[in-house]
């Protein structure tokens, strides 16, 4: 019979709450697993609900060559070059009448690019993109632009959108905005985390990323692997062959995976490797 993990070509790990520890950093234990994983000629990357510009720090600490997955999905970046080699950003139009909407509720809205992020100026948010430029600048890489709306919204006329993030401030911030979305727009969205809504073009999840990323490799789903800890990672798991849930993940990610490791504080990634891969 088929081992678990054998014929496994490449490994897509998320960032957050997976292969990042609570200190936002990846343990040398992981480090020393995606090595050893890339010996065995199994190829490694990301597919995060961050903005590439956002995880270019651990691409660089993790060495990734392959292309990276970005915003749930919604743009393949390669690393060598920073090129997005596909992307699907949100409709302007809809984004537009979303992001008017969380300013006259006095929401905490972001609207998220490859070059730059634009912020509510009520944003408590933009303090975990903060955290991420000071990393960045450890690491010897530039941070990313962080600005704030205008009056209007002009700013983001010209600028790809590929994600809206709404940060719940106040009860009932996020239940209002789901039902904004889908009573008048052609957005859809999911979560990272409980206090998070995350706003992509309809359509877009981290399984179409994964299913783009696996054409352009030309690998099937059965020798893919994936890695992930809360509901936005749900997608991917039905395109991978090995989904492998973190001890610290939702209930609904443990009932769709097909092995549960340690928590992300544990090594989980690694220590799933070492058993199941290498």
């Amino acid at each position: 019979m088929r081992q678990p993990g054998s014929g496994i070509k490449l490994i897509i790990c998320d960032m957050d709450g997976t292969l990042l520890n609570s200190g936002h950093r990846i343990s040398k234990r992981s480090l020393k697993a995606f090595d050893e994983a890339r010996k065995a000629g199994i190829r490694i990357t990301i597919c995060s609900g961050r903005i590439y510009p956002m995880l270019e720090a651990y691409v660089k600490e993790l060495d990734i060559k392959e292309p990276v997955i970005t915003a749930n999905g919604a743009a393949l970046v390669d690393p060598s070059s920073r090129s997005v080699l596909w992307s699907c950003p949100l409709p302007g139009e809809d984004a537009l009448k979303l992001m008017e909407y969380c300013k006259a509720n006095h929401m905490d809205y972001s609207a998220l690019g490859m070059e730059r992020c634009f912020f509510s100026g009520n944003s408590i948010r933009i303090k975990k993109f903060q955290e991420y430029n000071r990393i960045a600048s450890q690491a010897g890489l530039p941070g990313m632009d962080l600005l704030f709306f205008d009056e209007n919204h002009n700013c983001i006329s010209s600028m790809d959108v590929l994600k809206i993030l709404i940060h719940e401030l106040s009860p009932g911030d996020l239940e209002g905005a789901r039902a904004f979305i889908q009573n008048n727009t052609n957005l859809q969205f999911t979560s990272s985390e409980s206090t998070l809504l995350d706003v992509s073009a309809r359509g877009v999840d981290k399984g179409l990323g994964v299913r783009k990323l696996a054409e352009m490799l030309n690998l099937h789903k059965s020798q893919i692997c994936v890695f992930g800890d809360y509901l936005n990672d749900l997608p991917m798991f039905r395109e991978a062959g090995f989904p492998i849930a973190m001890g610290n993940s939702s209930r609904e990610l443990k009932k769709a995976a097909a092995h549960i490791t340690c928590t992300n504080d544990e090594d989980g990634v690694a220590a799933a490797i070492e058993k199941y891969i290498l």
